[in-house]
């Protein structure tokens, strides 16, 4: 440590600071330190929980009382790209058929489905998530991107 020297006050000369009150200095520590408990939140949304192929699935289909088809459902989420629970609300109807549940499991679904993950998303239970790309006909390609298609003026 350098010795350090303050102007006193009364007699304006540089008086030495004493040793008992050195400023230590760490070399490589921040000088900010995060709160603890805190993590940085993933760009990427929250992951999907051990044994959920899409994040929130395993909570939606609780919700519902059908839990037990969670191993069909992950496994037409895998076979169809499904990443997100909007996904799953676009095809419902293919997801419910896909599951090969009875009826009444069936019109639980169809009817419960899109309140269920809306009561979820309400409470904060699950965070919201938008799909990637909407339809492929929204996006044109320019060189090697991808670019959102403006809309035509109607003349």
């Amino acid at each position: 440590f350098a010795s350090l020297t303050w102007p006193c006050f009364v007699t304006g000369r540089a008086t030495p600071r004493s040793s008992s009150v050195a400023m230590k200095v760490h070399v490589g520590e921040p000088a900010f330190r995060p709160a603890y408990g805190f993590e940085r939140a993933s760009p990427l949304g929250p992951k999907a929980l051990e044994g959920e192929a899409v994040p929130g699935l395993q909570l939606w289909l609780s919700k519902m009382g059908l839990e037990d088809h969670m191993p069909a459902a992950n496994q037409w989420c895998e076979e169809m790209g499904a990443s997100v629970m909007e996904e799953i609300m676009e095809d419902l109807d293919d997801f419910a058929e896909a599951l090969q549940m009875p009826e009444e499991d069936v019109q639980t679904l169809k009817k419960r489905g899109r309140v269920a993950l809306s009561n979820l998303l309400q409470r904060g239970e699950i965070s919201e998530q938008k799909a990637v790309v909407g339809s492929v006909e929204d996006y044109k390609a320019s060189g090697r991107t991808f670019l959102k298609r403006r809309p035509e003026k109607a003349s």
